[in-house]
C-alpha cells in the first residue's frame, strides 16, 4: 500500500514513473525522474509520492515513456518531462522538470501518451497527435516529428483514446474502433507486412 496517498481517483504509469490524481484534483508522482517526468523541479528519483504544484484543479492525467500530462477542469493541457521529439508540446527545450502550460488551440477532453508521442481528443471528438512519428504515430505519410498538435484525418466523434508504445486506438461514439502507428505485430489490425499503419484503420470485430 502507498501510505502517503488517499482518495485516489485515477492512475497513469510511464516506463518507470507513476502519476496519481486525487479527489481534490491534485496530482502526485513518484518513481524514475531522469527527464523531469515527476514534475517536482529536480531530476532525482523518488520512492515517496510528491504533490505537484499545479495552479488549477486537474481532471485527467496520462504518462508516456518519460513524459507526463495533465488536463485541468477548463480543458487546458499541462506537460512535463522529456521533450526530445516535441512530445510535451513545448517548442523551447528538450525536457522540463516542472509542469508547463501547453497551448493546444482546443479544449482537451481525453489524453494519452506513448513512448515519445501524445494523443488527445477535443470536446467535439476530433483527434490530434504530436511528438515522435517514426512508426506513423501522428497518422502522417511522412515520419517527421512535430511539437504542434496535428489533426488526425478521417476521425470524428472520438470518445476514448489508448496509446501503446508506438500505436494508438480510438473509440468513436458509434462503437467503431480505429488504430494507427506501429503494426509490426498487427496491433493496428492490418497484416504485419504493413509495418507502418499511417492512416487510421478500422478494426473489424467478427
Amino acid at each position: 500500500r502507498i501510505a502517503a496517498l488517499a482518495s485516489i481517483t485515477a492512475l497513469a504509469t510511464g516506463h518507470g514513473h507513476v502519476l496519481a490524481l486525487d479527489s481534490k484534483g491534485q496530482v502526485w508522482s513518484w518513481g524514475a525522474n531522469a527527464a523531469g517526468q515527476l514534475g517536482t523541479g529536480g531530476l532525482a528519483e523518488s520512492a515517496t509520492p510528491a504533490k505537484l504544484k499545479l495552479p488549477t484543479r486537474i481532471q485527467r492525467i496520462a504518462a508516456g515513456d518519460t513524459h507526463s500530462l495533465a488536463v485541468d477542469d477548463k480543458g487546458r493541457l499541462w506537460a512535463w518531462g522529456s521533450n526530445n521529439f516535441g512530445q510535451t508540446g513545448d517548442t523551447s527545450a528538450k525536457y522540463s522538470s516542472l509542469p508547463l502550460r501547453i497551448a493546444t488551440g482546443f479544449a482537451v477532453a481525453h489524453i494519452d501518451a506513448g513512448m515519445y508521442y501524445t494523443v488527445a481528443a477535443s470536446a467535439q471528438g476530433d483527434v490530434f497527435a504530436w511528438g515522435w512519428n517514426g512508426m506513423g504515430q501522428l497518422a502522417r505519410q511522412d515520419v517527421a516529428f512535430s511539437a504542434k498538435p496535428l489533426r488526425v484525418p478521417a476521425l470524428s466523434r472520438v470518445t476514448r483514446l489508448a496509446a501503446g508504445v508506438g500505436h494508438t486506438l480510438a473509440l468513436c461514439a458509434d462503437g467503431t474502433v480505429f488504430a494507427w502507428g506501429d503494426n509490426r505485430a498487427s496491433a493496428c489490425g492490418a497484416f504485419p507486412s504493413v509495418a507502418v499503419q499511417a492512416t487510421p484503420n478500422r478494426i473489424a470485430f467478427a
